[in-house]
């Protein structure tokens, strides 16, 4: 028997601040292909859980295009980048 790993085994640290965590984890079905599903904790919370912010199944050129948009969004200038 194979043991199904948790989506919090396959999460990648985003942002990790004092206040705020996201993760992504993405995972591959044969059929319907990639799932990207965001995840935010806030760990100063009562009750720091995890929430479910938003699910993805889209076909790759369009990650590619996210990918893109992201990494332009990375490249702007902001407080603190000395740009």
């Amino acid at each position: 028997m194979t043991m199904r790993r948790s989506p919090a085994d396959l999460a990648r640290i985003i942002h990790d601040a004092k206040n705020l965590r996201l993760e992504a984890v993405v995972t591959h079905h044969p059929i319907s292909g990639a799932t990207l599903e965001l995840y935010s904790t806030w760990p100063m919370a009562n009750h720091p859980e995890r929430h479910r912010m938003i699910t993805l199944t889209l076909p790759p050129e369009s990650f590619a295009n996210l990918a893109r948009v992201l990494a332009e969004a990375a490249a702007m200038p902001g407080p603190g980048r000395g740009r």
